[in-house]
């Protein structure tokens, strides 16, 4: 997988991504203070037994190649 861009904003993150089509990616999102409630726009956010580093599922839709895939993040 790659980042091919991000921006940032008060209380956002949007990351553009690029990954072979039609595979799935995991990232781990750090959460600092347990009490804030992220949301995630693109992907899945897996619940574990930890509640301050997260799974988040990507999947990557059908394609030959890389395809593109736009993930925001909200807190």
């Amino acid at each position: 997988m790659k980042v091919l861009d991000q921006q940032y904003s008060a209380n956002s993150l949007t990351l553009r991504l690029s990954a072979l089509g039609g595979s799935q990616q995991t990232i781990l999102l750090r959460v600092n203070d347990t009490r804030a409630k992220p949301k995630v726009e693109g992907a899945q956010i897996q619940q574990t037994g930890n509640p301050s580093l997260r799974p988040v599922q990507i999947d990557f839709g059908a394609g030959e190649g890389y395809v593109e895939k736009t993930v925001k993040f909200t807190w």
